[in-house]
């Protein structure tokens, strides 16, 4: 559960960011069926079953998420700062269908099949995958990806549109508005981090084409659309806890200490995106953000970061986030 406030200029906003319960049921043989609904937003997130195959190998059926993109595909409890830099606005988020995952050593796998979504506002059906690898040892981590990539069709319409890091407010980066009727959207995504004691690098590139071959106007053929984001960011964590890393994905750092853990976060943001008639639309945020984990299940965050609205000037921000 996740209650925030947003300060921007003449612009307000206060409310629950998040709601979400989940249940998870499991079987003696290790077969789990999860059901995760958000209250806040009035939609289902995860519904699944998953199989446990020999090995590290995980078959997952249902409702998941496509795997793409190291904060994209990660919990949003993990995530530094108070949301997902802008270039996720380029990669996919939950959708039904058929995963399967695989550990081998540092190296870990997953493919996804997958069609629409079941509230049906993530559209198409197409194939992912995502590599990666991992070098070093529990205390330090360095972490890339091999292939990261989706190859969709059927998506109906289409929006890129990112926010200066943060949601609720109405400010945008970068906005393509409505692409109408792409006939297939090929992404890829690529990503490094290294994690050493209290410091963690981690940066992103995503980069998105929607072909438009079919469509056409009377002056001919639609062009095709591109969208492309990256990003860099950097935490000290002042009581040198380092982050565990796990099937591919860094999870939020723990400490034993009664006074948990705070972290210092900065990420330099950039996202373009072509408009319907080609046009590209350009943004970039900067954001500086403070997080204290305690009590094991509660986190604060603080984060002041750009806005693409010169009467808005700067965000400021404040969420508590509490798990159970």
């Amino acid at each position: 559960m996740q209650y925030q406030a947003l300060h921007a200029g003449p612009l307000d906003d206060d409310g629950f960011r998040r709601q979400r319960v989940a249940a998870t049921l499991v079987s003696p043989q290790g077969i789990a069926f999860k059901v995760d609904y958000d209250f806040a937003a009035g939609t289902w997130a995860d519904v699944a079953l998953q199989v446990p195959f020999t090995g590290a190998q995980r078959l997952r059926i249902g409702q998941v998420k496509a795997p793409l993109g190291l904060e994209t595909f990660g919990s949003h409890r993990d995530v530094a700062l108070l949301e997902r830099a802008s270039l996720s606005t380029l990669l996919p988020g939950r959708r039904v269908g058929v995963k399967w995952s695989a550990a081998r050593g540092a190296s870990h796998y997953t493919v996804f099949a997958a069609g629409d979504s079941l509230d049906r506002q993530e559209r198409g059906a197409g194939l992912y995958a995502r590599a990666t690898r991992a070098f070093g040892a529990s205390t330090e981590w360095v972490s890339c990806t091999w292939v990261s990539a989706a190859d969709v069709t059927g998506v109906g319409s289409l929006r890129l549109r990112g926010r200066p890091d943060v949601s609720g407010l109405p400010l945008v980066g970068a906005d393509s508005g409505e692409i109408d009727q792409p006939d297939r959207v090929d992404r890829i995504a690529l990503e490094a981090a290294w994690d050493r004691g209290p410091w963690t690098v981690q940066a992103e590139y995503a980069r998105l084409r929607a072909y438009r071959e079919r469509s056409a106007t009377a002056a001919g053929p639609l062009p095709d659309i591109d969208g492309a984001g990256t990003y860099l960011m950097a935490s000290w964590r002042p009581g040198g806890q380092s982050r565990s890393y796990r099937d591919g994905l860094f999870r939020s750092a723990t400490g034993s200490s009664a006074a948990g853990v705070f972290e210092l976060v900065a990420r330099l943001s950039w996202l373009s995106v072509e408009d319907q008639a080609g046009r590209t639309q350009a943004g970039r945020s900067t954001a500086l953000g403070a997080s204290w984990s305690f009590a094991s299940r509660w986190r604060l965050q603080a984060q002041v970061s750009t806005s693409p609205d010169d009467d808005a000037g700067a965000i400021h921000g404040l969420r508590l986030h509490y798990r159970f």
